[in-house]
């Protein structure tokens, strides 16, 4: 049978369609890490309570908003200087391990604004 004159041509391969969405991802990451390094310029976390007693470490963008909360929702939204906050490892840590909290007076959280770090005991 002959399905050169068929409706639908056979989509390419989804490897393919993922690296280059992945490629994408990537570029609009990168481009808001450095924007939230030229904002932050360090932990800012450190900046307001102070360096955390095991040093300053390395330095994570932590987003507020976190990405699986904004799945399928363009990369330009989900990932952005307005949900970007620059921290050390350890108080990246520390937001992960629910020991720490983010809050802003902005509806949603905005990290360009002012942000409050409370610790969570």
């Amino acid at each position: 049978m002959d399905y050169s004159k068929a409706a639908f041509a056979k989509p390419g391969p989804r490897r393919a369609e993922r690296r280059k969405r992945k490629a994408a991802e990537s570029k609009v990451v990168q481009s808001v890490r450095e924007q939230v390094v030229d904002r932050d310029q360090g932990c800012r976390a450190c900046q307001q309570m102070g360096r955390h007693p095991n040093g300053l470490g390395r330095l994570h963008m932590h987003e507020i908003i976190y990405r699986s909360a904004t799945r399928g929702q363009p990369m330009e939204k989900r990932v952005s200087t307005a949900n970007c906050v620059l921290l050390c490892e350890h108080h990246h840590a520390d937001i992960h391990a629910k020991r720490l909290k983010v809050e802003s007076n902005d509806d949603p959280p905005m990290a360009d604004g002012e942000l409050v770090f409370k610790v969570i005991r």
